[in-house]
């Protein structure tokens, strides 16, 4: 919103200060109470056994006494306890936020990382247990606020990729590693790691994902598809022919936290391979817009995504086995392998492609 600079017209400060002093007005004991009724009303519709001890214990107890073989008791309360965070921290409310990288409890005025959104795996990882866990309607605050970012990232589209959308148009919009609650989708001031392009496509597996496992239609068609159509389209005109590989290529590429800048790296491709077979489906399913199909499957049809390197691995970049390849400015301590985004969360591999699925274990 252009007078409070943020995504809706409200006073913030006004509405933090109303929370505050309603909780003030409790006691701790009443608090407490109300606040596991609300949470157990979602939380207890999932239980985890594996056959952890039931006896009660203190987290540093059972890391003391871990013994794998007589059960996994940490690792139900590792599981619990994350979907207790994804309720806590994204509810299905009137102008809620997602869950950030710190969540909503922070010690200090400014957490690690601001506390923001990272597009390039932790937004999305945040949310990973939300529809497999039975929690789908934590989704709705991440579905919302990427269904707002579409305003601020046709700005981005237009100054990054050539690609405008005049008043009313939907024509692709744009988003980065980096994002925050007022409506940041540039790729910051490190253009080298901010750079990330296909964030936009990875989050749109996140939003239909909620499709998949509600079966909700009328969600599907009014909400879904048409933050799926305007991320199909901006791909559908950002891509770039190359000839030399006989490929339609993300052009810069980089590959999150460990670089380098090349053309159609595993990643990118991965991920507008996984958007593009999703938009085709839902499109298909609703008997809609089947011209803008037929252009988007000629291009996805050129994507190719998967390339094994020399020692059998999955190549991270196409270029990587030429001897002119340089890593220059690759980070030798980052912790992604972003290269098989398209084996999870995405559905790029096949049981049925045995030689890929080899490469990606040998890759782990």
């Amino acid at each position: 919103n252009p007078k409070t600079n943020y995504r809706k017209d409200i006073d913030l400060e006004k509405t933090v200060k109303g929370i505050v002093e309603a909780a003030k007005a409790k006691d701790y004991e009443t608090l407490k109470k109300a606040h596991i009724k609300d949470y157990q009303r979602l939380f207890n519709r999932v239980k985890l056994n594996l056959g952890g001890n039931k006896t009660a214990q203190t987290t540093k107890e059972a890391l003391q006494g871990y013994n794998p073989e007589k059960g996994q008791k940490l690792e139900e309360l590792f599981f619990q306890y994350g979907r207790y965070l994804l309720i806590s921290s994204s509810r299905d409310r009137t102008d809620a936020l997602p869950a950030n990288l710190q969540g909503v409890w922070n010690a200090v005025d400014n957490p690690p990382w601001n506390a923001d959104y990272h597009l390039n795996v932790n937004l999305q990882m945040n949310y990973w247990p939300a529809y497999m866990s039975n929690l789908a309607e934590t989704a709705k605050p991440m579905i919302n606020y990427i269904d707002d970012m579409r305003y601020y990232g046709r700005i981005a589209a237009k100054e990054y990729a050539g690609i405008e959308s005049k008043d009313g148009q939907e024509n692709g919009w744009l988003v980065h590693t980096q994002a925050t609650p007022f409506g940041w989708t540039t790729p910051g001031w490190n253009y080298y790691w901010g750079w990330s392009p296909a964030a936009n496509a990875w989050m749109m597996q996140n939003v239909y994902d909620y499709y998949k496992f509600t079966k909700d239609e009328t969600y599907l068609k009014e909400k879904i598809y048409p933050m799926l159509k305007e991320t199909a389209k901006f791909w559908n005109s950002f891509l770039h022919y190359d000839k030399a590989s006989d490929r339609w290529v993300s052009s810069p590429s980089y590959s999150p936290e460990h670089g380098t800048i090349t053309i159609g790296n595993t990643f990118d491709q991965s991920l507008v391979w996984q958007l593009f077979h999703d938009y085709m489906e839902v499109a298909n399913h609703l008997n809609v817009d089947q011209d803008l199909v037929t252009e988007v499957k000629a291009k996805f049809d050129k994507l190719k995504p998967l390339h094994i390197n020399k020692e059998g691995r999955i190549k991270e970049w196409y270029e990587e086995d030429n001897p002119q390849f340089t890593n220059e400015g690759i980070e030798n301590h980052h912790r992604h392998v972003s290269h098989l985004v398209g084996l999870f969360p995405g559905t790029l591999f096949s049981k049925d492609q045995a030689e890929y699925l080899e490469a990606a274990r040998a890759t782990l």
